[in-house]
C-alpha cells in the first residue's frame, strides 16, 4: 500500500509530471497492492491488476466526516 497526500496536485506540478508520479507508484505497487491519492477536499483509492491501476473509491471529503477531538 502506498498513501500519497497533499503531493501529487495539480496546484503544484504540471499534468505531465503527476502522470508520471503516479506511473512511477504504480510501478512501486506490487500487483494487488493499493495506491491511495488525495489531499483535504477529495481521495482516491486504486488496486494494481494486471500492471495497471484500476480506481475501485472515489469521494469527496466534508465537514461532516472528519472526526473532531474532544
Amino acid at each position: 500500500m502506498i498513501l500519497s497526500f497533499n503531493f501529487l496536485q495539480r496546484n503544484y506540478f504540471p499534468r505531465e509530471q503527476i502522470a508520471r508520479g503516479v506511473a512511477n507508484l504504480t510501478n512501486a505497487l506490487n500487483e494487488q497492492g493499493f495506491l491511495i491519492i488525495g489531499n483535504d477536499e477529495s481521495f482516491s483509492v486504486a488496486q494494481k491488476r494486471a500492471g495497471k491501476l484500476v480506481v475501485i473509491k472515489e469521494d469527496r471529503v466534508t465537514e461532516g466526516d472528519v472526526p473532531t477531538s474532544r
